[in-house]
């Protein structure tokens, strides 16, 4: 396989049935360039196996297992982002699932602005399957993203960026 654009990188802790759905909708991507690295947070369930099982066939899927005492989403986050290849880094929760177009479009634009470090893409709720509820998780208005923030009305959630490797380095490693 060539070096990848797209990294996706998800943690996960025990969600096994989730996360597979969750790489189902990676490999369903039309963008064909990816990786996506797994981190798995010390799963007492059979999600290591299920994941090292599937890296076999699909090479693209990597595991990777978080080594020490320091665990979360962040410290996963961040040893898959030292990991990582693609030069474009996309963060997944590993309840997430992806429309089959949505790396070709976030790439598209990406490609377009070399100006951003970073993409803020449209993301859609649903409840049991993709689709069954009508609603945006971060609908764009008039009010600065800081004072939403503050506001706790959040205006993007984890997998709503897309960032140029570069780019997140000027804010990560996550905390």
């Amino acid at each position: 396989m060539n070096d990848p654009v797209v990294s996706v990188i998800i943690p996960t802790h025990n969600r096994r049935v989730l996360l597979e759905q969750t790489l189902e909708s990676v490999r369903a991507q039309t963008y064909p360039e990816w990786e996506a690295l797994v981190v798995d947070d010390a799963s007492t369930d059979d999600t290591v196996v299920y994941v090292r099982a599937l890296s076999e066939n699909h090479p693209r899927i990597m595991l990777h297992e978080r080594e020490g005492d320091q665990g979360g989403a962040q410290v996963c986050r961040n040893i898959g982002t030292r990991r990582a290849r693609g030069d474009y880094l996309l963060f997944l929760d590993s309840d997430d699932l992806l429309a089959p177009t949505c790396l070709q479009g976030r790439v598209e634009v990406m490609r377009s602005r070399p100006d951003l470090d970073f993409g803020v893409f449209r993301m859609r709720m649903f409840e049991r399957t993709p689709g069954d509820l009508p609603y945006l998780w971060n609908v764009d208005n008039d009010v600065n993203d800081l004072d939403r923030f503050l506001q706790r009305d959040m205006p993007w959630q984890t997998s709503g960026p897309l960032w140029r490797r570069e780019g997140f380095a000027k804010v990560g490693p996550w905390d």
